[in-house]
């Protein structure tokens, strides 16, 4: 089973918690995988009416994944910091391409996400702290906390 990094984790407005995955056993990560990848197999199902096709999409899930594809998060809710961050570096991902003379139509489906999802693991901890910042307004003196206005 892959091993799992230290990292930090979104309780909403309640804040944030350090998770190291090496204090698991391997029963709790195997658990916590099983539940994880359950939710993500229901999600892409949920509206669907007709069992053939939520099974279906399920299974289109599942290879999307195998392709090393991870969904992208989701535009109208989560945590701010976190969307502002993917921003950023598919914004990196996007000038890195351009200087290199390709064009995103070109690409195929899925790959600009990719690139994204891995540019963000290489520098989550940069992009974070970049987001978080451009996030954090002061007003004559007062701080205004954008995060806690957007979640």
């Amino acid at each position: 089973m892959t091993k799992f990094q230290k990292q930090t984790i979104s309780l909403g407005k309640a804040g944030e918690i350090e998770v190291d995955p090496s204090k698991f056993t391997e029963a709790v990560t195997q658990y916590v995988f099983n539940y994880g990848l359950k939710q993500m197999l229901n999600d892409v199902h949920a509206a669907e009416k007709d069992l053939k096709a939520k099974v279906g999409l399920s299974q289109k899930k599942l290879d999307s994944l195998y392709a090393g594809e991870v969904a992208q998060a989701r535009g109208g809710g989560g945590d701010p910091v976190a969307r502002e961050a993917r921003k950023m570096a598919e914004a990196d991902i996007r000038k890195a391409l351009k200087a290199a003379g390709k064009k995103i139509a070109d690409l195929e489906k899925g790959v600009l996400a990719s690139l994204t999802e891995k540019q963000l693991e290489a520098k989550k901890t940069e992009y974070l702290e970049k987001a978080a910042a451009k996030l954090a307004i002061k007003v004559e003196g007062v701080e205004i906390d954008l995060e806690e206005l957007m979640g």
